[in-house]
C-alpha cells in the first residue's frame, strides 16, 4: 500500500495511537463503522508525555477477545462470532487502529484532518480482532495452556497436511488456517506475502511462514516445515501445495529471492501428482504453531520503523505509524505468558498474561461484584429456608455457610441474615396473633439468639414493653 501523508502527524503518539475525544458506532454507505473524533493539536504533544517503562501491556489479547471462534463439527469450518459492543469498548479505550487513508475515511462532509471525525469500517476492525484471536489461541496451544487434543477445535479450521510428490522425495508438513478478512485488511498486509524463515532449535526443522489470500476470500496463515535445507524440487512442491496462481507464485518467489534465499533453480513444474494426507496434531507440531504466531506478528509490523534518536518510553527505539502494528509488537514481547481465561459469570475472555497474585475468575469488577451478590443472595435464601422450613439451628447454618469464619462470627452472620428477614417478621407476628406471647416460633427465635427487637413490628414492641412493665412475660 503506498505511503500517504499522515494527517495526524502532530498528535500521533510513538505507539501509533491517535487521542480521541469520543468514539461512536456509525453507518456509512450502508455499512457499519466506528466514528472517531480526534483531539485537535494543542500545546501538549506526544513528546511531552512522561516516559514509561518498556513492558508488554498485551492489549492485543483484549482485541482478540472481541470475537469467539468455534469449529463446526459437521463442516470443519470456523464459525466466528464478533461482539460489536466489545469492539466499541476497545475503540473507546485505545482509539483508531490506523487513522490514515485509505483505511480511515473522512466522516461525511468533512475532510480527513487532525481535528475532523474519521471512520474506520467495522469489517476492518472485525478482521483485526479475528486475526488477533487466531494468534492468541495458537500461542496458547504452543505454550501448553490449551490441551493438544482440543487445539484443532480451538483454532477452528486448522489443517495439518503431510505433502509429497508421487514420484518420491521426503516432502513437507503444511500447517494452514483460514480466517475471513476484509479486502482493506488483506491489502494492508500485502498478501500474498512470504514473511519469515526460521529454524526450530529443538528439532532443527526449517519453518517458512506465509500470509496468503484465501481461496474464498479472507486470509490463510501458512507454515511449511521441512526436515532439511530445501532444494529446487522442494520449491516446486511448496508452490503447488500453496495453490498460488502464476502471478502469486512469481511474487512469492521474488520475495524469497529478495530475502536472500536461493530459489533460482525453482522455475518449472513439479513432475507427477501432488499427494497430501491430513494428520492430527501431535506434540512435535507445537514448534510449527509457534512459528505460525511469529509469522503473523512479523506480517503486522508494516508500520514499525527504527528511530535511533528515541528517548525511551514504551516503544524503545521504534516508532509506529499505526496502533495496530504497535499492538502486535507489544504482544511479541512475552509470548510465553500468553493466556486467556473466561469469565465465570458472563463467559467473556480476558487476558491473564503476566498476572500475579490470586487467580482471577472474572473479567471485570462489575462481574466479580455481580457474582458475589448472586452467591450472597443464594446463601441468604438457603439460610432463611433452612431455618424456617427445615428447622435448622443457627449453629448448623453457621457451619454450613460460613466455614471460613470463627464460630461466633459465623453465628452472628446467620443471626443478622435471619433478623432482617421480612418474611420471618410476618411469621412471628402471625404466630403471636395466633398463639400469644408463648408462641413456639417466637420462643425458638429467642433461644437461637435472634434480635427480637428487629423481628417485632413497632406495635408488638410497644405491647412487649407494656407487658414487661406489668411484670408480664
Amino acid at each position: 500500500m503506498p505511503a500517504a501523508v499522515d494527517p495526524f502527524a502532530q498528535t500521533r503518539r510513538p505507539n501509533g495511537a491517535v487521542p480521541c475525544r469520543s468514539v461512536e458506532p456509525a453507518a456509512t454507505g450502508g455499512t457499519g463503522a466506528l466514528r472517531f473524533s480526534p483531539v485537535p493539536p494543542g500545546p501538549a504533544t506526544p513528546a511531552d508525555a512522561p516516559a514509561q517503562a518498556a513492558r508488554p501491556s498485551m492489549a492485543l489479547l483484549d482485541l482478540a477477545t472481541c470475537v469467539a471462534v468455534r469449529r463446526d463439527a459437521a463442516t470443519g469450518e470456523a464459525a466466528i462470532e464478533v461482539y460489536d459492543e466489545r469492539l466499541l469498548e476497545f475503540a473507546r479505550a485505545h482509539g483508531p487502529l490506523f487513522a490514515r487513508a485509505p483505511l480511515a475515511r473522512p466522516a461525511p462532509d468533512a475532510p480527513l484532518g487532525p481535528d475532523a471525525p474519521l471512520d474506520e469500517a467495522r469489517s476492518l476492525w472485525a478482521s483485526a480482532a479475528i486475526v488477533a484471536n487466531l494468534a492468541v489461541v495458537a500461542q496458547e496451544c504452543a505454550n501448553g495452556a490449551l490441551p493438544l487434543a482440543g487445539a484443532e477445535s480451538a483454532l477452528g479450521n486448522l489443517v495439518h497436511l503431510r505433502v509429497h510428490g508421487s514420484d518420491a522425495g521426503e516432502g513437507l508438513d503444511l500447517y494452514s488456517v483460514s480466517r475471513p478478512a476484509s479486502a482493506d485488511y488483506a491489502a494492508w498486509l500485502d498478501a500474498p506475502l512470504f514473511v519469515r524463515r526460521e529454524q526450530e532449535p529443538r528439532t532443527g526443522r526449517l519453518h517458512y511462514g506465509f500470509v496468503l489470500p484465501g481461496p474464498k476470500g479472507g486470509l490463510d496463515a501458512v507454515v511449511a516445515s521441512f526436515g532439511h535445507e530445501i532444494t529446487a524440487p522442494d520449491w516446486h512442491l511448496l508452490l503447488r501445495a500453496l495453490e498460488l496462481d502464476a502471478a502469486g507464485a512469481e511474487r512469492v518467489r521474488d520475495q524469497l529471492v529478495a530475502a536472500g534465499h536461493d530459489v533460482s533453480g525453482s522455475a518449472g513444474e513439479l513432475a507427477g501428482e501432488l499427494v497430501s494426507e491430513a494428520t492430527p496434531l501431535r506434540a512435535g507440531d507445537l514448534g510449527a504453531l509457534a512459528a505460525l504466531v511469529r509469522t503473523l506478528v512479523a506480517a503486522h509490523l508494516r508500520d514499525a520503523r527504527i528511530d535511533v534518536f528515541a528517548t525511551g518510553g514504551e516503544t524503545g527505539y521504534f516508532s509506529f505509524g499505526s496502533l495496530l502494528s504497535w499492538l502486535w509488537y507489544d504482544f511479541s514481547h512475552d509470548l510465553a505468558s500468553v493466556r486467556v481465561k473466561y469469565c465465570a459469570r458472563c463467559g467473556r475472555g480476558f487476558s491473564v498474561a503476566g498476572h500475579r497474585g490470586p487467580e482471577r475468575n472474572y473479567c471485570s469488577a462489575a462481574c466479580r461484584n455481580a457474582a458475589h451478590n448472586r452467591r450472597s443472595s443464594a446463601r441468604r435464601d438457603d439460610i432463611r429456608s433452612g431455618f424456617l422450613e427445615r428447622g435448622a439451628s443457627v449453629d448448623e447454618l453457621a457451619r454450613a455457610h460460613f466455614p471460613d469464619l470463627g464460630e461466633q462470627d459465623a453465628r452472628d452472620a446467620v443471626r443478622a441474615v435471619l433478623s432482617s428477614w421480612p418474611a420471618l417478621k410476618h411469621a412471628v407476628d402471625e404466630a403471636i396473633e395466633r398463639d400469644g406471647w408463648g408462641a413456639p416460633l417466637l420462643r425458638r427465635c429467642a433461644e437461637q439468639g435472634l434480635d427480637l427487637l428487629r423481628l417485632l413490628p413497632s406495635r408488638r414492641r410497644a405491647q412487649l414493653r407494656a407487658l414487661r412493665g406489668q411484670g408480664g412475660r
